[in-house]
């Protein structure tokens, strides 16, 4: 992904460790939707099918959420707090009925795309031009990894605890707790890039 200059080493790790954390959660609560749902609770298929057909709508809607609430409240407040709702929606999604499945999946959905703005604010404005790509890289690499992690994590979990709802439980709370490390970032809010160049130069 890249060397990062000593500066702003702290605010790149913190941001792609939670980056990943969330990756942690959404990975295996989206991955193992069909599974539990068919397999487990056996519900219609077609509830499934209509359940990812409805995420595309609520995912839009989240986004357009978390726009406004990274320009209204900050980045941090609106990044922490969805990632925070994120891990309680994965844990609530398993927890044993279609109806909860449901709404738990359209809420992580919701929420986790709300995470997308006001973390992709606080990439392009806590660092300067020259460091922004190398930022990304780490970004999308801990995303990839929390991701993996939670797959395998999640399963494993499932497994020793007999069931999806200790796995999810699990990862959930654990999602929703590393939300908390947005208070560790500086507020973004408000920065001009051009200050950024200038502190850079």
């Amino acid at each position: 992904p890249g060397r990062v200059p000593a500066p702003y080493v702290r605010s790149v790790a913190l941001l792609s460790v939670l980056s990943g954390a969330i990756a942690l959660g959404t990975g295996p609560a989206f991955s193992y939707l069909f599974v539990y749902g068919e397999r487990v609770l056996g519900v219609d298929p077609a509830l499934v099918t209509a359940l990812v057909v409805l995420a595309g709508p609520v995912g839009l809607v989240g986004i357009l959420l978390g726009r406004a609430a990274a320009d209204r409240v900050g980045r941090n407040v609106a990044a922490g707090a969805s990632m925070v709702l994120t891990g309680l929606a994965v844990a609530w999604a398993y927890g044993g009925t279609a109806v909860q499945l449901a709404v738990g999946y359209l809420l992580a959905i919701g929420f986790s795309s709300a995470f997308a703005p006001p973390t992709g604010a606080l990439g392009a404005e806590l660092v300067p031009t020259r460091v922004r790509a190398t930022l990304a890289g780490w970004v999308t690499f801990a995303g990839v990894i929390g991701a993996v992690v939670g797959i395998y994590g999640f399963g494993a979990l499932a497994d020793a605890t007999g069931g999806f709802r200790g796995a999810a439980l699990v990862i959930g709370l654990a999602t929703s707790v590393a939300g908390l490390g947005f208070r560790l970032l500086p507020e973004t809010r408000g920065v001009e890039l051009e200050d950024l160049e200038d502190d850079a130069a």
